[in-house]
């Protein structure tokens, strides 16, 4: 019969035992061909099966004329791709049914287990070690146990999670997240990899310590349908230890419906198991033979379960009938599988009579040993009242005895709350509710220990108080808790006005305004540098800006509050508004300065530039210096004065050669323009931020027969003319370029499914296989060849037969960590994938087009300003065509251009993130084939998150000489900011705020890379 398994086991470690033949069982494998969606399986008779899903099939089985479903189970190791465990009847056919994803082939693992007679062992020797209870061991049961053994050594041990960071499911994030808030929980006290002179599958970890007995149900129906114990437990060892490729059983424990007890996971004592993802560290787990979401324990199990959970309890020192902190929650020490996970475990007719077997264990012998040694003190006298200064900080002493009966060791720790008004503060990264640490090695009852907190007070002036309590074995110290009140002295607010410096100056209408201001604080509570800012405000608007204070000032310093001010509409003597913040609530010091604004006259006259018609020879360049003096009252800055050289539908920004050019001074541009043959209107345009100020067309007439006699700019000989690469060039987004997938190293067979018609082609390009729509092909890993439909080559590339075509990895679950609801999955690439095998390993190569690959760029979100994308699709595109260079290889010496890996390269999703990201393709199109140039070549264009407030120069961070368009700029964007990246170049959040203000992508990064050309 076809039911649903709960077996939700991990991978884990075990003990060895003498190898023993087992019985007349029989294991086999085969690869069926589908036909019409349909498969029968093996025609020899089998107790149980098991095969291999593709993402997105559905599966039912044909069982008394009716169909019943195969599905996953609910909660599996998340790299899982395997059915659950099928029991079978011998003597019915097994048809097959798929629908949704229907691939050609399937691998089916089939088990015929014959019974044993059983005879209860005396006592087990590995982590069935219960005295007095007798427990049928491992070899009584018939497990082979050559299986748990794979011939070779390790590279290293397995853990409960995947240790490198990419293409990580929801759950592993989590459990990663949970590892790095409670280390301590996840600490082993010794891994072996070997038994016996052989390498285990699964190396055996040892726990610190037990902290809870976790309870489940098999999920199976083997015992209802007639099968002995002894089978359904080879038939599930089978399952876990081969078909799945764990190594052994999660289990810790098995007991079936007669009562009797068997020994699961091998190791001994404190051998971590495999029953619950990422809770396997420090708890034991036990499971019930049957689905009891249909039927009920037996009597018979529930009287074994009270036998056996008392002596566990004396064994590990483990009160069943209490509670405990684990993983950040207070939880009960014998608890159902479902209080750890998203599972239907241990099935609701077993669930609900934890409780009951609570209650059952309150009286017994053992718990009340467990309870004996009791965990106790008293704090070492009161606290004196401790007074505070807002904003200030003092170490308080505290000091425990230990009245209890266990020491205390040091590994003790404070516990400790408070109130809004003061912080404790933490010296756990990740847990702030720990105050500090026992200063002791050991406190033995009767004896003290002593702790050091350190509170801070808040800026509301009250009475507070904050608890203390010791934590013991991760159990609060009953009757230990201590308070200390704090009184916080009212904030004294006060502020005088030093100085103000603006940027330009005189401020001028209309123009941006770089500002800094020095406030002396005369009132008696310090600054603190990110609560305290300067709110400025001008007449005649509603807008306010918020200047950030640069360090946290003390009570008679001076703070120095800076920013940006977009624009001053009004002339003359414009009164600034000052009031001091702290986060979102305005203080009561306030004060008024005028400053003195000019009405904006920003004019310019072109200088030196009287031809009406350039001739050149066509091909070559037209170099050509042009001046504008300003003859306003406004000051230039190389930052906002550009220059726009257009000709029809391209268009390139110029800086000027000057940093500051004040009124009655000359700017300087040099053109360097491509000219082909006839006639070319340039129109110059020359802008002070968004303000155009003079404008003139240009005519250049290219020349095929050109004669110098006459003409206004003279060719160089030529000689003397170097080959350059044009400045207007087309089509790099056409370029194609190949990027690494960071595929799992675990995988060996990869299933790609056409969203379009594609092709399968072989290193030499012979045709394998044309493939229709929808249809499934897999390529497999032999040794150091890839495979497909029994051709291996080097080299197997699957490509789409549409431009637009979409190839998905199915078995490659990929679904970002933020989508918990899992609607996306970002295993989906356009143009072609390539397998090949590398160092050992199976590799994927996406080859595609430029175009389509920046539009798979993962490096904004949505949210983000369409001006600050933009600028980002051109850095990417940038940094990707720079690395296509056989002279700037990312990866010298391998098959590919770059990897999807933000940390070596760049964020590479796919199609997946191109569809749910219409914003993002909307810059990426917008911007086609736009690159920056220098000298007339494709730069490198580093970019990072944020910068802090000052990006750093690629000369000071990596020593870059060549590389001048890359100094260090002003990032207001991220003034205040803790820095995020590498600190060069354009910074995302600089790019955000620039665009806020109004300035348009080319704007962005001429600021951020200047003395670049923008263009095809």
């Amino acid at each position: 019969m076809v039911k649903k398994i709960c077996l939700s086991l991990v991978f884990g470690f075990f003990l060895f035992h003498p190898f023993l033949s087992v019985s007349a069982d029989e294991y086999w494998s085969e690869t069926l061909p589908l036909s019409g969606g349909f498969v029968q399986l093996s025609e020899k008779e089998f107790d149980y099966f098991s095969l291999t899903i593709p993402k997105g099939s559905e599966i039912e089985v044909r069982e008394r004329g009716q169909w019943r479903p195969i599905e996953l189970e609910n909660e599996r190791d998340p790299r899982s791709v395997t059915s659950e465990l099928v029991t079978w009847q011998r003597n019915q056919p097994a048809i097959l049914r798929f629908s949704g994803t229907i691939p050609d082939v399937i691998h089916v693992d089939y088990s015929r287990i014959d019974p044993l007679v059983l005879s209860p062992g005396k006592m087990l020797v590995s982590s069935g070690n219960i005295e007095g209870l007798p427990i049928y061991s491992r070899s009584d049961w018939g497990a082979n146990e050559l299986w748990r053994y794979d011939g070779k050594a390790k590279s290293k041990n397995h853990v409960e999670e995947r240790e490198s960071g990419k293409n990580l499911s929801r759950r592993e994030e989590s459990c990663i997240d949970a590892q790095k808030k409670f280390p301590d929980e996840y600490e082993v006290a010794r891994v072996q990899s070997t038994e016996a002179g052989q390498h285990l599958i699964w190396p055996y970890q040892y726990s610190k310590r037990i902290r809870k007995i976790v309870i489940h149900h098999t999920a199976e129906t083997g015992v209802q349908d007639g099968k002995t114990e002894s089978q359904v437990m080879r038939g599930i060892y089978r399952y876990h230890t081969v078909s799945r490729g764990w190594g052994d059983i999660g289990y810790h424990f098995v007991i079936s419906p007669n009562g009797n007890i068997f020994e699961g996971r091998a190791g001994g004592d404190f051998v971590v198991g495999g029953h619950v993802y990422c809770n396997n560290i420090g708890t034991i787990g036990i499971s019930l033979m049957g689905n009891f979401n249909e039927y009920d324990p037996t009597n018979a199990q529930l009287e074994a379960l009270e036998r056996l959970l008392p002596r566990l309890a004396k064994k590990y020192e483990l009160d069943l009938t209490d509670k405990e902190w684990y993983h950040g929650k207070e939880t009960n020490n014998l608890l159902g599988h479902r209080d750890l996970s998203a599972t239907a475990c241990p099935g609701e007719n077993m669930y609900k009579k934890i409780p009951f077997v609570r209650k059952l264990l309150l009286g017994t012998a053992e718990i009340r040993y467990t309870k004996s040694f009791k965990v106790d003190g008293e704090p070492n006298g009161s606290l004196p009242i401790l007074h505070l200064k807002p904003g200030e900080s003092k170490d308080i002493h505290l000091a425990f005895t230990n009245t209890g009966e266990v020491p205390w060791t040091n590994s003790t720790w404070l516990f400790s709350q408070a109130g809004k008004g003061v912080k404790i503060r933490s010296v756990s990264k990740n847990k702030n509710y720990v105050a500090a640490k026992q200063k002791e090695q050991q406190v033995l009852p009767g004896e003290t220990a002593h702790f050091t907190a350190s509170i801070e007070a808040g800026y509301e002036g009250d009475i507070l108080t904050a608890s203390f309590v010791p934590v013991v074995r991760d159990k609060r110290v009953k009757n230990a808790e201590t308070l200390q009140v704090i009184e916080v002295e009212k904030p004294s607010w006060g502020g005088r006005f030093q100085a103000i410096r603006t940027q330009p100056n005189p401020v001028v209408t209309g123009k941006p305004i770089s500002i800094s201001v020095d406030v002396r604080n005369t009132g008696g509570t310090r600054w603190k540098k990110g609560e305290i800012s300067l709110e400025v405000s001008l007449p005649h608007t509603r807008k306010k800006t918020k200047l950030i204070l640069k360090k946290t000032t003390a009570s008679g310093k001076i703070g120095t509050f800076t920013g940006f001010l977009s624009s001053v509409n009004s002339s003359g003597e414009v009164p600034f508004t000052f009031q001091l913040v702290r986060k979102k609530k305005r203080l009561p010091v306030v004060f008024v300065e005028p400053v003195i604004v000019k009405e904006s006259k920003n004019k310019a006259d072109l200088v030196g530039f009287t031809e009406k018609l350039l001739l050149v020879r066509a091909g070559d360049y037209l170099k050509k210096k042009v001046r504008f003096m300003n003859v306003g009252n406004v000051e230039w800055n190389k930052r906002d004065l550009k220059l726009d050289v257009k000709l029809r539908r391209e268009k390139m920004t110029l800086s000027p050669e000057e940093d500051v050019i004040k009124p009655g001074e000359t700017a300087t541009f040099f053109l360097d323009l491509p000219i082909s043959k006839g006639v070319h209107p340039y129109i110059l345009v020359l802008k002070d931020g968004r303000q155009r100020l003079k404008a003139k067309v240009a005519i250049v007439r290219g020349l095929r027969n050109f004669r110098s006699s006459g003409v206004s700019v003279k060719t160089p000989k030529k000689q003397s003319v170097k080959k350059r690469t044009p400045v207007v060039s087309e089509g790099v987004d056409t370029r194609l370029i190949r990027i690494k997938l960071s595929l799992p190293d675990n995988f060996s067979l990869l299933q790609v499914v056409g969203e379009d018609s594609f092709q399968v082609h072989n290193q030499r390009g012979d045709l394998l296989y044309p493939g229709r729509k929808g249809q499934m092909v897999e390529i497999k890993k032999i040794g150091p060849l890839v495979q497909f439909k029994g051709n291996a080559s080097k080299v197997i590339r699957v490509s789409s037969n549409t431009d637009d075509g979409v190839l998905e990895i199915a078995n490659w679950s990929r679904i970002p960590a933020w989508d918990t609801k899992g609607s996306f999955n970002d295993n989906r690439f356009p143009g072609t994938l390539e397998f090949r095998v590398e160092h050992g390993k199976l590799i994927v190569i996406n080859e595609l087009s430029l175009g389509q690959y920046i539009l798979g760029i993962g490096e904004t979100v949505e949210s983000d300003h369409i001006e600050k994308k933009k600028a980002l699709a051109v850095v990417a595109r940038n940094y990707a065509a720079y690395y296509q260079s056989a002279n700037h290889r990312k990866f010298p010496g391998h098959p590919y251009d770059g990897s999807d890996d933000p940390r070596e390269f760049q964020k590479y999703l796919g199609r997946s993130l191109t569809d749910r990201s219409p914003g993002w393709k909307k810059a990426v199109e917008e911007t086609e084939n736009i690159v920056l140039r220098y000298k007339d070549k494709i730069i490198k264009t580093p970019f990072h998150t944020c910068s802090g407030g000052k990006t750093i120069s690629a000369l000071e961070k990596w020593g870059w000489k060549d590389m001048p368009y890359l100094p260090s700029v002003d990032d207001p964007g991220c003034a205040g900011k803790p820095q995020r990246g590498h600190g060069v170049g354009l910074s995302g959040g600089g790019a955000e705020y620039f665009a806020e203000l109004g300035k348009k992508y080319r704007e962005i990064l001429e600021y951020y890379y200047p003395g670049t050309k923008i263009g095809k």
